[in-house]
């Protein structure tokens, strides 16, 4: 647009304000605004208009309180499989799920900073363990190249030279020039030229006030933009035409995870496994959730017309929904110490030609909403700017054609871990007996879920407490480190690989409560692994291995001023004895 169509357009979007900055504002200024302008008229879908337009319904509907389950009834989903870790059902599912490997694609949405975290990067970038200092990508993408490696050991001469499972990984304005960095420095983490593709989110204009005037920046002439939501996935993934370019290289599922949780892959075969059993189209995988959980609840919602549907409600309107419509209390727990309803995890499945007609009805958009922050009772003025937002779990709100949603519930200790909070945070939280969701928290229930794994699902670990286990006193929250014990994807990246290798083993693995163990490489371990120490294994041993270096990594609190970012962000670093 020129610059008279765009003064036009803001005139007749009550957008005095700004015609006034412009009118004393500098040719440079001026030059940058309608640059800027015409870029977010493209990136709002229908344009600037369209956009204020729904953001003054949305707003006006909050304004006004209006409910949206006013007519409803909640009760606690009763037909959603739990699939018991371990079970042979269990096993069936990850046996499917890795068949369908070879033609599965990945998708990552990783618009996030680690500002909030304490982090001076990207999120992804963030070491998952001080022991490896293994970054959250490079452990999912050594997860793709491990199941590539097994379906081509499958497979054999069957699979094209050619043949890969494809990553996709979307940024935001704030996250894509490290994102692009990252991967050039590590040359993609030894993935193929060409595997991975980036598709980028852009930020969408912000507004003041019910009134919907657009927000400007407060040390430059622009518009502020705020980020549009996890949902906007969809329609990046429709737009680029990604999801259609993998259909016609005959590719039948995809998976979408968030950035922090390397657990969820402990799930994922089976999952994928699930969504082929039972024929889901889309298929959300949820845990037991605890109350406060920043992740939202999977509820039944019966309708005044007598219909229903299971959905999720987003972490904030839990407390108020369920006081108002199930027990009268709001968001607690129950005898478990979890609550009712399960929470969602954000991790995905889709059956991709369900996928795309969905796309391609909608345009790839979600439901928005708004979630102004208001200024006082009146609730006519917010504190800050606010912005339309989308939610990529959302994608059930538009299914029309019955396509078939399901749901896979695991136990949460398999398979979720998030890195959410800073430390002040998370201490803060886990003294409330709410979820830490902080590095250190992700550290530690790494290392308990490969014990639990190793010792419940495959039967051959053996703990022998010689010594005090390493504890720390973080901020007043006690943090035990027990055997640590460290699975690369390249040793077993599915459970049902782990538990055969592990049940091969004769002796299986004995080691003391404070020794660390690193297994890695598509090796056998024939006998078996005796350890007190510190050990790696990541060749074919035949004979028992037998370890006493009395080597130990133990962790440290740090002094303030002390450390690295990562471990900062901890409170906490590692020295090896």
């Amino acid at each position: 647009m020129e610059e008279k169509t765009v003064l036009d357009l803001l005139h007749e979007l009550n957008q005095d304000h700004i015609i006034a900055k412009y009118n004393s504002a500098t040719p440079e200024e001026k030059k940058n605004f309608i640059i800027q302008f015409n870029e977010l008229d493209k990136v709002c879908r229908g344009g600037i208009k369209d956009y204020l337009q729904r953001a003054k319904i949305l707003l006006e509907a909050s304004k006004n309180k209006v409910n949206n389950f006013s007519d409803t009834t909640i009760e606690i989903p009763d037909d959603i499989p739990h699939i018991e870790i371990g079970t042979d059902e269990f096993f069936e599912l990850d046996q499917l799920g890795f068949n369908q490997l070879k033609d599965t694609v990945f998708v990552l949405v990783a618009g996030g900073l680690g500002e909030r975290l304490g982090y001076t990067g990207i999120k992804i970038g963030l070491q998952n363990d001080l022991i490896t200092l293994r970054t959250y990508i490079e452990v999912y993408t050594d997860f793709i190249k491990a199941y590539e490696d097994r379906v081509r050991k499958k497979e054999k001469e069957k699979i094209d030279k050619d043949w890969y499972i494809p990553f996709c990984i979307m940024t935001s304005g704030d996250t894509h020039d490290e994102t692009i960095s990252l991967l050039k420095t590590h040359n993609d983490y030894g993935m193929r030229p060409g595997q991975i593709s980036i598709v980028k989110q852009n930020k969408i204009p912000a507004i003041l006030d019910n009134d919907c005037h657009l927000a400007l920046e407060h040390d430059k002439f622009l518009i502020e933009t705020k980020p549009h939501g996890h949902g906007d996935i969809h329609y990046l993934l429709y737009t680029s035409g990604k999801a259609k370019q993998w259909i016609k290289e005959g590719k039948k599922y995809m998976v979408q995870f968030m950035d922090t949780n390397v657990l969820a892959f402990n799930c994922v075969p089976a999952s994928i496994g699930a969504s082929v059993k039972y024929s889901y189209d889309v298929n959300s995988i949820v845990v037991p959730r605890r109350p406060k959980d920043a992740i939202g609840a999977i509820c039944r919602i019966n309708r005044a017309d007598g219909t229903s549907v299971v959905q999720n409600v987003e972490y904030n309107l839990v407390d108020p929904l369920l006081k108002e419509k199930f027990n009268g209390k709001g968001d607690i727990a129950n005898e478990s110490g979890f609550c009712d309803f399960p929470g969602n995890l954000n991790v995905l499945v889709f059956k991709l030609e369900p996928y795309l007609k969905i796309l391609e009805e909608t345009q790839g958009l979600v439901p928005e909403f708004v979630n102004p922050k208001y200024a006082d009772e009146t609730r006519t003025k917010f504190k800050s700017p606010t912005r339309l937002e989308c939610l990529m779990q959302d994608v059930p709100k538009l299914i029309k054609n019955g396509e078939t949603v399901g749901y896979t519930y695991f136990d949460r200790w398999f398979c979720f871990s998030a890195c959410k909070n800073n430390l002040k945070d998370a201490i803060e939280k886990l003294k409330k007996n709410e979820t830490g969701e902080s590095a250190f928290t992700v550290e530690r229930d790494i290392f308990k879920t490969n014990e639990r794994i190793l010792s419940e699902i495959c039967g051959k670990l053996e703990v022998v407490n010689t010594e005090p286990e390493n504890e720390l006193n973080i901020g007043g929250c006690t943090v035990k480190f027990g055997p640590k014990i460290i699975i690369y994807p390249s040793y077993a990246p599915t459970i049902s690989e782990l538990k055969e290798k592990l049940q091969k083993m004769k002796k299986g693995i004995r080691m003391t409560n404070n020794s660390t163990l690193i297994l890695k490489n598509d090796i056998n371990i024939e006998e078996g692994i005796d350890l007190d120490g510190y050990l790696v294994v990541d060749k074919d041993e035949k004979d028992l291995l037998v370890c006493k270096n009395k080597k130990r990594v133990v962790y440290t609190l740090l002094k303030v001023g002390e450390g690295e970012d990562h471990e900062k962000l901890r409170g906490y670093a590692i020295m090896h004895e």
